[in-house]
């Protein structure tokens, strides 16, 4: 057997401390009805996530009747960061333009690898997706995790993730 990379298993710790902590922090609240797309009755924006991690952050930070539709990952057991009974409160969405627009959403929330077809398609359609890469630390999640509870307009819910997550990391330390 070979001898571990410290790094590695730091980063491992890492990750599976974050993971812990989106899974273990999940709001009970059921969901609204979906809408029709365009800003809630509060006025809050309106998101479609293409993404597993941003489906997890957005099911976090925003209101439920803010989230018209997830990315299908999260509906699949093997790819979602929130877990499929969570995932199952929202619609899901394949990810083409055409499901997007129909739903008719404020804010597109992807990743950084969407395909350029997909983006550009997005952008004309005054559709112009927020994307995140790869959060590959702590500081970088945070970050993402703020950025988005802004964009929902809930930035303390963002900031309670962020405070879940350092005790998580601060319990496998």
């Amino acid at each position: 057997m070979r001898p571990r990379n410290p790094q590695f298993v730091k980063k491992l710790r890492i990750f599976a401390a974050c993971l812990a902590g989106f899974l273990t922090a999940g709001v009970t609240a059921c969901s609204a009805p979906m809408r029709d797309g365009g800003e809630t009755s509060g006025g809050a924006p309106t998101f479609v996530s293409l993404n597993p991690c941003t489906d997890a952050i957005l099911a976090e930070v925003a209101d439920p009747q803010q989230i018209l539709a997830l990315s299908h990952y999260s509906s699949d057991p093997d790819a979602t960061s929130l877990g499929t009974e969570r995932a199952a409160q929202f619609g899901m969405t394949g990810g083409t333009v055409e499901e997007v627009l129909a739903l008719q959403p404020d804010i597109v929330l992807a990743g950084s690898f969407m395909a350029p077809a997909t983006k550009n398609a997005l952008v004309s359609l005054d559709l112009d997706p927020v994307t995140f890469g790869i959060a590959s630390d702590a500081e970088t999640s945070a970050a993402q995790i703020r950025q988005i509870a802004t964009l929902a307009g809930h930035k303390a819910r963002g900031e309670a993730l962020i405070a879940r997550i350092d005790d998580a990391l601060a319990s496998v330390a």
